[in-house]
Parts: C-alpha cells; structure tokens; sequence
C-alpha cells in the first residue's frame, strides 16, 4: 500500500492513522508546536475515535519535552478547547479530532492563545520548525507538567 499524504492546512495536519500520521510524526510536532510556543501551557482536547488516545499522548509526549505544560480536558468537541484555552490563559491548545472524517483518519488542529486556529504565517513558522526537526528540548529537570480537568464540557455547557 502506498503512504498517503498528510494534509496540511492552517488548521492543522490530517492524515490516516499508521499510513501518513504515525506516532514519530505526532510527536514531533508536539515538540515543534512546544518549540514554536517557548514554553507555558497548552490545553489538549480529544475526540472518541479509536486512534484518540495514542495521538493524545504521542503530542502531549513532544509538548512536555519542550518544557510545555499540558492540560488534559479529555474527550471534548472542538470548541471546548477553545474555551478552555481562553478562560486558562493558556499559550496555545490542540484539539486531536479529524472531524467529519472517516475513522481511520485523525489530526492535530493547533490554536493561539486567544483559541483560534493559527494563522497562515504561525502555521508556516510551526512547519519549519517541524521540518527541520530544530525542537527545543529540555532536560528532564525542565520537562512539562501534565494536569488532568474533565469538568470542561460541563463548563462549555452551562
């Protein structure tokens, strides 16, 4: 079988779980994602697809390795981590859903710090940073902290 292409846009990259998204990718762009933001918080969202939890975890793995807090919200819509984002102050989120597509598909769609998509020119920075796999790891003094808040959706909801 032929490797698929990832597809990249601004709002994020998406591509076929173990045939174009892999686990080394993932976590690479967490490390470039947490290089790009230079340290501070990250709210991390997810969708119920089967492949959810292992994407979740390769990124959050790259985030912390940068230095890079993470909160887990757990299974939330996209918009939650927007929220979550906002109200958090954080410096950035990823929601890992691949949205309308089929499930054997799934992706990382990166936000700002106001919980919006990144731009053209963040996205481009981001890419470059993952391309040239110039990651700004830290040692394991420095490493990022992981937090668990599963009463987001609730908070989205009321």
């Amino acid at each position: 079988m032929d490797k698929l292409e990832l597809v990249k846009s601004t709002s994020g990259i998406r591509g076929v779980v173990g045939n174009g998204l892999d686990p080394v990718m993932i976590t690479a762009y967490g490390a470039a994602f947490g290089t790009f933001l230079k340290r501070g918080t990250v709210v991390v969202g997810r969708d119920s697809r089967p492949s959810g939890d292992m994407v979740m975890r390769a990124v959050v793995a790259g985030l912390v390795s940068t230095g890079v807090d993470v909160v887990d919200i757990g299974i939330v819509p996209t918009p939650t981590v927007e929220i979550a984002v906002k109200k958090l102050k954080a410096r950035g989120g990823i929601c890992v859903t691949a949205s309308h597509n089929p499930s054997q598909w799934n992706a990382l769609k990166f936000f700002n710090e106001q919980g919006e998509f990144i731009t053209p020119e963040q996205y481009k920075q981001l890419d470059a940073i993952y391309s040239s796999s110039s990651f700004a790891y830290v040692p394991y003094q420095k490493l990022g902290v992981v937090s668990c808040q599963t009463h987001w959706i609730d908070e989205h909801i009321a």
